[in-house]
This record gives C-alpha cells, structure tokens and sequence, in this order.
C-alpha cells in the first residue's frame, strides 16, 4: 500500500519524468513506449523501458577517471523487466553511480573508439564448465594480472603445454578485452572485475521488488544522499592530502618492496632485480613515473619496483601520487548537487496519456527471489554459516568442530557428571 500499485504504478511514469527534469534540469530522461495498433478499444501505450542520467552525475563523471561498468540484473517484481547500469569509479576508488536504465549491447557500433573490458571472474565461469580444476584457475587468473605482454606469452605458454583446447578456448576472447597487459594506460584503472557494479546491484536489491517508480525513487535518494555525504567527508584533510583508500593500497603494496635489490642510475633512474629470480630485473624511472612492468602507468600509483626505489633515496611516495587521487579532486567530484522532488501529489499532470504495464507473461509458480548462484559462488548467509559452524566448540571437551553427540574423547555414551565426580574425587 505504501509502494503503490504494480498495475497502476506506470499510469503516472510520463508526470515522474518531466519532474525529474523540472527539479534537475540538464539531466537527461528518456521514456520509450511501445503504441498499440489502430482501432483497438484501449489506446493507452505500453512502456518499454526508460533512461536517466542526472545532471549531477554527468558533471561527476566528467572529474573522475573515465572507466564505466556495465551491468544488469532481473527485478523480482510482478511485471518483471532488468535494470541496467552504468557505474564509474571516484577518487577513493569507490563506486559513482553514472546513470541507469536499458543499454545496448552494441558497443561496438555507439561507442567504436572506446577501449572494451569483460569481467575476468564471469569469463572463468563459463571455462570452467569445460576445463576445471585449481591448477587452470590459477594460471587465467595470473594470465589477466600480467601487465606486460612478455609475461601474459609466458604464462599462455604454460597454459597451452597443460591443454592446447584450453589455450584455443581462452584466445576466443580478445586478450585486449581481458588482460592488464594490453589494456591502454589512460585511465589509470587495471581492474579486470566488474564489482563495482556488484557492489550497486547489492544496494538496490530490496527496490528490485517495488514498483516501477518506486524503484526509480530508491535509486534517485540514494544516489541524493551518497553525493550530500561523500561531499562533506574528509573535512580535516588538506586538499593535497592522498584519499585513505588509496593510501591503503600503496602502503599494501609497500610491504613487499624488501623481495627487490635496488642499482641507482642516475638521481631519477633505477634498476631492480627480484632477489630469487635473477632474470627477473626492471628499469624504474621516477621522474616520468615510469616502470617495466606498466603497473604504475596502468593505475596511476606506484608500483613495488617504484616503491623501493624511492625507499632506497627516502623519497615520499605522496609525492608521486597524482591528483586524480587527492581530496582536491574527490571535493570537485561530489561538488555537484542532486535536487530533491516533489512527491506524486505535487506533479504537474502532463497532456500524454496514461502508459500501461510493460506484457508479460508471468510463469507458474511462486516467483523466485534469488537468482540461481553459479558453481563456486558462495553468498553472504552462505559466510556466515560457514562462520558459524567453525566457531561451535564440544561441551565436553571444549574443543571446536564437533558437537558432544560426535566427541571421541570420552565417547557418546558415557555420562559426564560421573566422570566430573570420579574426577574431582
């Protein structure tokens, strides 16, 4: 009752978007409708689907590094549908909603010029299904981490010594679309998983089930409400100051600079050799933020070769961290307003008809709620049982993993107030 009507929730769709763009203007809204033929009684359109991309998020998105994920998933509701969108990356290296709605598939022919990405983790899934087993799970996923092509030929070759099918299988696929080591350095983003946009599907899972603009409604507050925080967060920094999560993953990668010998060239160039692997040796410049191994070039931050470099001369990695990482930029990002709207009572009722409910045709049976998990894919209830079941401990022994129905250690039929008695005495 408080959501509104499945069936009655369309009528008002076109009075929802023009306020959209009364409140926000410059924002982009786009309702398509399917028409019904002529002579039919009932003349109201079908929806077919809409797009919104709020002002906000443009002028956002336009500050931040230029990578989008793509994703979508089904709604649970009774006239069923998916909600695709379009998630970029902020500064902290969290996610910024961009826009959503129905995207095209044909990237190919919108967007020719644009560097494509697919998710390292679904790929896996789907060759699984033919090649499985630990040891090819290891090698796709060290194939996909390689940041020069000297290293993803290597490890190809090791893949294709284990299983030449396996090899053809995975070359099916553009080692452009999926592996660091011919991705373009641009953006500085090396990310071969799409969990940013995981990470929104998991946010908007319990709109999945409302209403058509109800659901639209979750979305805009919570992208309102992210902006107003994320805009008033990190107030005690200087505006130069490095954003924590960045911060976290240099340091993270700071801890394995001890495995690197350091040769100094020249005040701005180095030479590393790995300390167990002899032929395993890189020419860092620092001056050009520069290394053999295009990780810094790739992600903007300093890689481990560069890091012991710059502990060798006592330099501050602060000051090789760009400022597409820094409160200055994260401040400009979020500096953007989403305006609030009117409720329903206040739209101003627009000329157009009233839209129907999108055909569909619902199947038998209760609808289900979850979707169905791939192979290996464990959940957030899943965690926490596992979790649960390991920290059980025996009321007999005091031990963990077994119960006092299953206990060796004094046997499932023996009564432990005559043992404590005996014992005692």
């Amino acid at each position: 009752m408080v959501d509104g009507s499945f069936l009655g929730d369309h009528a008002r769709i076109q009075d929802y978007c023009h306020e959209l763009l009364r409140a926000n203007p410059r924002s982009t809204v786009k309702l398509n409708l399917d028409s019904v033929p002529e002579g039919t009684e009932d003349q109201r359109p079908y929806f077919r689907r809409v797009y919104i991309c709020f002002a906000a998020c443009k002028q956002s998105f336009k500050l931040s590094r230029h990578v989008i994920g793509l994703d979508g998933c089904f709604l649970k509701g009774l006239c069923g549908g998916q909600i695709l969108a379009a998630i970029g990356r902020d500064p902290n290296d969290q996610m910024l909603p961009v826009a959503f709605a129905g995207l095209l598939p044909a990237m190919d022919e919108l967007l020719p010029n644009v560097e494509q990405r697919f998710c390292v983790r679904h790929l896996y899934n789907n060759f699984r299904k033919r090649f499985p087993g630990k040891v090819y799970k290891e090698l796709i996923w060290k194939v996909a981490k390689s940041t020069y092509v000297q290293a993803f030929e290597r490890e190809m070759r090791e893949i294709k010594q284990l299983n030449n099918d396996a090899f053809v299988n995975m070359m099916k696929t553009p080692p452009r679309c999926w592996s660091r080591a011919f991705f373009k350095t641009t953006n500085k983003c090396d990310c071969v998983l799409n969990n940013m946009s995981e990470s929104f599907n998991s946010v908007i899972l319990d709109s999945m089930s409302k209403t058509l603009v109800s659901m639209l409604e979750d979305i805009r507050i919570y992208c309102m409400e992210r902006w107003a925080t994320n805009r008033m967060r990190f107030q005690k920094l200087s505006d130069d100051a490095v954003l924590p999560n960045i911060i976290k993953k240099v340091e993270k990668t700071s801890c394995f600079t001890n495995s690197w010998i350091v040769r100094m060239s020249d005040e701005h160039y180095f030479e590393v050799k790995n300390v167990e692997n002899q032929a395993d040796m890189l020419a860092v410049n620092l001056k050009d933020h520069i290394c053999s191994c295009r990780k810094w070039e790739l992600t903007g931050l300093p890689c481990v070769h560069a890091l012991a470099c710059m502990k060798s001369r006592n330099f501050k990695y602060e000051d090789y961290i760009p400022e597409c990482f820094r409160k200055s930029r994260y401040i400009a990002v979020y500096k953007s307003v989403l305006y609030p709207v009117n409720g329903s009572n206040l739209w101003v009722k627009t000329p157009y008809p009233d839209v129907r409910p999108p055909k569909h045709r619902r199947m038998p049976g209760r609808p289900k709620k979850k979707r169905n998990r791939e192979q290996g894919e464990i959940d957030g209830t899943d965690r926490k049982i596992r979790r649960t079941r390991l920290i059980v401990r025996c009321s007999r022994c005091e031990k963990s993993g077994h119960n006092k129905k299953t206990c060796k250690v004094l046997g499932p039929d023996v009564d432990t107030s005559q043992v404590t008695q005996s014992g005692t005495s």
